[in-house]
C-alpha cells in the first residue's frame, strides 16, 4: 500500500537562533539605532541622530546585500510620491516647510522602511540584541532623566505635564517606541513568560505616559497573536477594558471631552474632512502647518509648529488624496503585502495619532512586515513539503503491490 509521511505545518516563527560573531555588526547596529530613535532632542547640524544612524545603516546593510523591496512597496511609494510632489509644485497654497517634509518621504521614511525590512529579515530566526530586560532598564533610564532634566538630551515640555516622554519630543512617542519594541520581542516568542512581561511593560508605560492609545494597540495585538484559549484571551482583554476606563474615564467623559470634541480632535476632524471635500486631489506638502495656522478658528495642537492633523489615513489625504489613503492601506494597513494582521496595531494607532510623521513608526513597519512576509513563506515551504510527502513511493523497479516484504 502507498506509504505516506506528515509533517505539521507552520504557524509560528521558529525557534529563535543564538548570535553569530558574523551578525555582531548588526546587533551592534540595531542596539544603537534603538539609543539614537530615542533621543529626539539631540540636534547634531541639521540632523538628528536616528538619521546620522540610517545613513550608516542603509550603508552598511546594502554594502552586505541585504536590503530588498518588493515591486509593490516600490509602486505604492512612487506613486505617491510623485502624486504628492505634483499637488506641492503645481497648487498656489500657501505653505510652510514643504521642502522638509519632501525630504522626509523621499529619502528619510522610505529609508527607515527599507532599514526595518532588513533587519526583519535577518532576525527573523535569530535572537534579537535586546529583551524585555533592557526595555524595562530603558523606562527606568528615562524615569530618572526626567526627574533629573539634564540639558542637551531633555527638555520640559509645556503640555502634558505630569507624563513621563523623558528623551521622547512627547509622550506619545515613548509610549510608541516602548510598545513597537516589546511588541516585536512578544511576537518573535509567544511564551507564558514573555506574554506575563508584554502586559506588565505595556501597564507600566501606560500608567507613567498617560497614554491612551498603547493600550489599544497592546490589546489589537493580544487578540491577533495570543497562544490562549478565547476564553483566557477574553479575560485578559475585560480587565484590560476595566484598567483602561479606571485610568481614563474622567479625561474620556463629561466637560474634558466635550472640549476635545469642540475645540481639538473633534473639530480638527471636521476641518480636514472639508478639506478633503474641496479637492480630492490632496494639497501637497507643507500644507497643513499653514492652512491651520492662519484660519480664523483655533484648533489646540494645530497650527505653526505642527506639520499634520492628528491621524494619518486624514493628513495622507490632505496631502495626496486618495493615493495618499492607498500608501496607509500598503505600509500601515499591510493590503498587497499580507502583513495586516501583524501591522494592525500599529495601523489602529495611527488612526487617531499621526505615526506617519515618526521614522521609528517605520522602522518598526518594515520589521513587522518583513517577519510577516518570512512566517508566510516558510508556512508555504512547510505545506508544499507535506504534500510532497504525502505522494506515494513508487515501488523499487521489478516489485509488484503484491510482493511480500521481510
Amino acid at each position: 500500500m502507498p506509504h505516506y509521511q506528515l509533517v505539521s505545518s507552520v504557524h509560528a516563527l521558529p525557534p529563535a537562533q543564538k548570535y553569530s560573531s558574523s551578525f555582531a555588526w548588526v546587533h551592534l547596529l540595531f542596539l544603537f539605532g534603538l539609543i539614537c530613535a530615542s533621543l529626539q532632542f539631540v540636534q547634531i547640524g541639521p540632523a538628528k541622530p536616528i538619521q546620522i544612524w540610517l545613513i550608516c545603516a542603509i550603508s552598511a546593510l546594502a554594502f552586505s546585500k541585504k536590503i530588498s523591496v518588493s515591486l509593490s512597496e516600490a509602486y505604492a511609494f512612487a506613486i505617491f510620491f510623485l502624486v504628492s510632489s505634483a499637488a506641492t509644485f503645481f497648487q498656489d497654497f500657501g505653505r510652510i516647510k514643504e521642502t522638509d517634509q519632501l525630504v522626509k518621504f523621499l529619502f528619510i521614511y522610505p529609508g527607515f522602511y527599507v532599514v526595518g525590512k532588513s533587519l526583519g529579515k535577518i532576525y527573523y530566526n535569530k535572537n534579537l540584541p535586546y529583551g524585555f530586560l533592557f526595555l524595562f532598564i530603558f523606562l527606568g533610564i528615562q524615569f530618572v532623566i526626567q526627574q533629573v532634566q539634564p540639558p542637551i538630551i531633555y527638555q520640559t515640555l509645556s503640555f502634558g505635564q505630569g507624563a513621563l516622554h523623558g528623551t521622547f519630543r512627547e509622550r506619545n512617542w515613548i509610549s510608541v517606541f516602548f510598545f513597537g519594541f516589546s511588541y516585536i520581542l512578544w511576537i518573535k516568542n509567544k511564551s507564558t513568560s514573555n506574554t506575563a512581561l508584554f502586559i506588565a511593560l505595556t501597564i507600566s508605560v501606560t500608567l507613567l505616559s498617560g497614554s491612551k492609545s498603547m493600550m489599544v494597540a497592546a490589546g489589537i495585538a493580544f487578540l491577533a497573536h495570543a497562544k490562549l484559549p478565547v476564553w483566557a484571551r477574553s479575560a485578559v482583554i475585560i480587565v484590560g477594558i476595566m484598567l483602561y476606563i479606571y485610568l481614563f474615564s474622567d479625561s474620556l467623559s463629561g466637560d474634558k471631552l466635550e472640549v476635545r470634541l469642540k475645540t481639538e480632535r473633534g473639530l480638527a476632524y471636521e476641518q480636514s474632512i472639508l478639506l478633503i471635500s474641496d479637492n480630492i486631489l490632496g494639497y501637497g506638502f507643507g500644507f497643513v502647518e499653514y492652512h491651520f495656522s492662519n484660519i480664523s478658528t483655533i484648533i489646540r495642537g494645530l497650527g505653526l509648529g505642527t506639520n499634520s492633523v492628528f491621524s494619518s489615513p486624514i493628513d495622507l489625504m490632505i496631502i495626496a488624496g486618495f493615493t495618499g489613503l492607498a500608501f496607509w492601506m500598503v505600509f500601515f494597513l499591510g493590503i498587497g503585502l499580507g502583513s495586516t494582521k501583524w501591522v494592525a496595531p500599529v495601523a489602529a494607532w495611527s488612526v487617531i495619532n499621526p505615526l506617519h510623521q515618526s521614522e521609528t513608526v517605520y522602522l518598526l513597519l518594515g520589521i513587522l512586515t518583513a517577519l510577516s512576509l518570512a512566517e508566510r513563506n516558510q508556512a508555504k515551504r512547510a505545506k508544499a513539503k507535506k504534500m510532497s510527502l504525502r505522494r506515494p513511493i513508487a515501488p523499487i523497479s521489478g516489485q509488484t503491490k503484491n510482493d511480500n516484504h521481510t
